[in-house]
């Protein structure tokens, strides 16, 4: 009876288990394969032992045959339980070479049974009664190969203990039940089954537990712990998500906060911010739906203890499968940080850092708005500039120009109000876009009088320049506004007496003008307008011994421009090295002329630019142009300002070597002229120093400046270089020079400067 009654209990088991393996098939799961080859296994392993407890007892032979079954069985559900622990903890222990020693050791251990049906070396049957009740059962008595079926199948087993219980010790407390329920059950399943070994029971209770444990696989892996895993994952995502949840029931009742929007309402309790929520978010947003919407985003602001907050919302309604409202919640994200560091970036790209003005860009585009919305209103525009500000930063440091940089911010700040703008346009350069009518010029000279007060003394005395422009024309661009405010004063440069100044039309002619020269510059370059005039470098007879090469420009409309016209403007707008450039090879293609017709002897003296040490390496620059050419480099003079090397003497004594060395003749032009004209001869071994004679009428005490002259050719001569002298003029000046010990003249007394054919036609003579 105990038998049967054991063996209907089976029976509903594999009826249960055949289920679990239907549904399993049909759910997508990564664990399914393993998840069915258990169950599989299971359903046979309990088939069999069924069918070994309802053999007869007169049927040995069938015992032996189902009892050979189930133990395979075992082999092979022992096998699949293991592949199942190890990919469902994702453990690295299950590797291939062990599992192929576990299938061939299970297929030696399964033939060896299946042989024993004829041969009874693994395990015989024999019948018997369980001790003090008339119950018959088949007791299986094994021999030593015995150890090897129940060696492997305790070396599966021990494969699953391994993987989970390091999985359940290593995970985190929220996955650890998934692992711990499988782990408990197959330790039941070991336990009962040594049990049922130890005492030698009439029936196996622990292949229920076969069935059970296939069970709660199914149970546990395809359904609830996924199931149980999503929804507390779900639970911690929405707790400790950043943004702020308000979840409301179908009656408006606030039911749930998570972290986040406890956070934000930080000086209440959870019960008061629920309730301040149920009445001020609730209502606010039915106000705002105006219907019903099951979602619905929108942003705002709102006052949180003092504090203004900004806000995305975003609101939705939750709904069951029949399409019936079951409540609803907020989504709040405080948008504040990101909020105020983009106005922060936003100031910081619109505004001056040292300053707190607008920068430049944002100065044009403000002004331009403030003109546009008063059109009724007669503005004006003031430009503002210290003079040689960088003296400020060399004698007195940095933090002295930065001090007067917020000195003057401050007092142009002061003139703000309705209707007005103030800007740095860049380094000492700030503008100031105000109503005529608040324009005090007065004020304006006290402001300058307090910031010259900074730097007062009896070393610098600081000088700033205010350009006033009237605005006339309110289409018009604040650029060009703010450039005709700083041409006001440029027109008064150098003038200390002069503070404020107004903008006129001849300044806007100044300005057309040099538009003009500058936008006509490279195509004169292409259309090689620009020529060179040269002006005789002669002996004290008269002699030409070369010729310094100036520039003109033969413009198609406008006929011969002088340098005056055209030069400063060019410099200015940084374009003086490509003239330079093209006068040099115009004067290296004429030497090279003169050498062909046997007039080598001559040179031709060439200006370099400040600038031309920066935007053109000068050594490739000169001995390309000999090269190509194939011209002497000493009859290619360069000449050099004093102020220009001493403006950063290592760099440029580093080009000037190696000119020299390579055969180009230095000269110092306007020797005397300088702060450091005896630091320039300490520091440069020039070829020629060329003194001009601005140096005596410059000042009424002839007879000083004649020693003084005297003196710099005595020094010349002594470190051997020869001395030109410019801006000769007169006999006398020629006869005293000469006695001074002079080498070459350079005036008008011999000649202005010529065109080339009249030099050539007048000077040039042949070898």
């Amino acid at each position: 009876m105990l038998k049967i009654t054991f063996a209907m209990i089976n029976l509903i088991i594999i009826a249960l288990l055949i289920g679990s393996c239907i549904m399993t098939s049909r759910r997508k799961n990564k664990f399914r394969r393993q998840v069915i080859q258990v169950i599989t296994m299971g359903i046979v392993t309990i088939f069999w032992y069924t069918i070994f407890l309802l053999t007869p007892m007169d049927n040995q032979r069938m015992a032996v045959f189902t009892m050979g079954m189930y133990y395979l069985s075992i082999d092979w559900l022992s096998f699949f339980l293991a592949e199942y622990s190890i990919v469902y903890t994702e453990s690295e222990t299950f590797t291939k070479i062990p599992c192929y020693i576990l299938i061939v050791l299970s297929v030696i251990d399964g033939v060896g049974i299946l042989i024993n049906n004829f041969t009874g070396h693994v395990f015989h049957l024999e019948a018997a009664y369980y001790a003090g009740t008339n119950l018959s059962y088949w007791a299986a008595y094994f021999d030593m190969p015995y150890f090897l079926h129940l060696g492997i199948c305790y070396i599966m087993i021990a494969f699953c203990y391994i993987s989970l219980i390091r999985k359940t010790i290593t995970a985190p407390g929220f996955y650890r039940k998934k692992y711990a329920v499988i782990l408990a059950l197959i330790v039941a399943v070991t336990v009962i089954n040594a049990v049922y070994y130890t005492l030698n029971l009439p029936v196996d209770f622990s292949v229920l537990f076969y069935g059970v444990l296939g069970i709660a696989i199914c149970y546990f892996t395809v359904y609830a712990t996924p199931k149980h895993v999503i929804e507390r994952t779900h639970s911690y995502v929405v707790e400790d998500v950043g943004n702020a949840i308000f979840c409301f029931d179908v009656d408006g009742k606030c039911v749930y906060i998570n972290k986040a929007a406890k956070a934000i309402f930080g000086s209440w309790d959870e019960t008061e911010c629920m309730k301040k929520i149920e009445i001020v978010y609730r209502v606010e947003f039915e106000q705002k739906l105006h219907g019903e919407k099951d979602s619905e985003v929108w942003e705002g602001t709102k006052n949180i203890d003092g504090r203004e907050h900004y806000f995305n919302f975003e609101y939705r309604n939750m709904r069951d499968r029949r399409g019936n409202s079951i409540g609803c919640f907020f989504k709040l994200e405080d948008k504040t940080d990101d909020v105020i560091r983009f106005k922060e970036e936003q100031y910081r790209a619109t505004h001056d850092r040292l300053t707190g003005l607008y920068n430049r860009e944002s100065f044009f585009e403000k002004a331009q708005e403030i003109i546009k919305a008063c059109p009724e209103t007669q503005m004006l525009l003031l430009a503002s500039n210290i003079k040689d500000f960088k003296l400020i930063n060399e004698l007195y440091g940095l933090e002295m120009g930065d001090k007067v940089l917020l000195k003057q911010a401050e007092l142009i700040r002061e003139n703000l109000g309705e209707n007005a703008a103030a800007g740095r346009i860049s380094g000492d350069k700030f503008a100031l876009l105000m109503p005529k009518n608040r324009f005090d010029e007065e004020r304006f000279m006290k402001s300058v009088e307090q910031l010259c007060s900074l730097t007062e003394n009896n070393t610098y005395k600081m000088h700033v320049y205010i350009g006033v422009y009237f605005v006339v024309d309110q289409d018009e661009a604040v650029e060009t506004m703010y450039d005709k405010a700083s041409l006001a004063i440029e027109r008064v440069r150098g003038d200390y007496q002069q503070i404020i100044t107004y903008y006129d039309d001849s300044d806007l002619e100044e300005l057309i003008h040099e538009k003009n020269v500058v936008a006509e510059f490279d195509r004169a370059i292409a259309n090689r307008e620009f020529c060179i005039y040269l002006q005789p470098q002669v002996n004290c007879e008269g002699d030409a011994l070369g010729a310094e090469a100036l520039v003109r420009w033969q413009h198609p409309q406008k006929g011969l421009l002088f340098p005056g016209a055209f030069l400063g403007i060019i410099e200015k707008a940084g374009l003086i090295y490509k003239l330079d450039y093209y006068i040099w090879e115009m004067a290296a293609m004429k030497l090279a002329e003169w050498k062909k017709e046997g007039k080598g002897q001559y040179h031709i003296s060439v200006n370099i630019s400040a600038k031309d040490f920066y935007y053109l390496d000068l050594y490739e620059t000169f001995t390309g142009l000999v090269e190509k050419y194939d011209i002497e480099p000493d009859k290619l003079n360069l000449e050099i300002t004093e102020t220009v090397i001493m403006s950063d003497v290592k760099m440029h004594m580093q080009i000037i070597n190696r000119l020299q060395e390579y055969g180009f003749h230095i000269e110092i032009d306007d020797f005397g002229s300088g702060y450091s004209s005896l630091n320039t001869l300490k520091d440069i071994k020039a070829d020629v120093i060329k003194i001009d004679m601005l140096f005596l009428r410059e000042t009424e005490n002839q007879t000083r400046s004649k020693t003084i002259l005297n003196s710099i050719i005595s020094m010349a001569k002594a470190l051997n270089m020869p001395v030109i002298t410019e801006g000769v003029e007169t006999q006398n000046q020629v006869e005293f020079l000469s006695d001074m010990g002079c080498d070459m003249f350079q005036g008008y007394y011999f000649s202005k400067p010529i065109p080339v054919q009249d030099f050539e036609g007048n000077y040039l003579k042949a070898m």
